[in-house]
């Protein structure tokens, strides 16, 4: 998803971090999608949020911990489609508590 990926810089050390992702969005047809939190290519157990489709604005949000997190690390969201609906999304935003702002890009 563009806008729904960040990378650590130099963070000093690894560590656990608090992922935090919020989007609004419609879909453009009836089935499901499914939002994941993936770390260097991993889904992260627990870290998804499935959703039905609407043409109606919706939002959601997923929190949880990122393991291991060091300089380097890829921290994305990927939506899964069950019908390969069209995804508008009309924000997003994630975060990573505990990792300065200077130390993404």
């Amino acid at each position: 998803m563009t806008g729904a990926t960040l990378t650590s810089n130099n963070l000093g050390e690894t560590g656990n971090y608090l992922i935090n992702f919020r989007t609004s969005f419609t879909m453009g047809a009836a089935g499901t999608g499914t939002f994941v939190i993936n770390v260097n290519g991993v889904d992260v157990t627990g870290a998804s949020v499935t959703v039905a489709g609407s043409s109606s604005l919706a939002n959601a949000s997923i929190t949880c911990i990122a393991p291991n997190v060091a300089a380097g690390t890829v921290i994305k969201v990927r939506y899964l489609s069950s019908n390969a609906s069209t995804l508008t999304v009309s924000g997003i935003q994630l975060t990573a508590d505990g990792i300065p702002g200077s130390q993404v890009r």
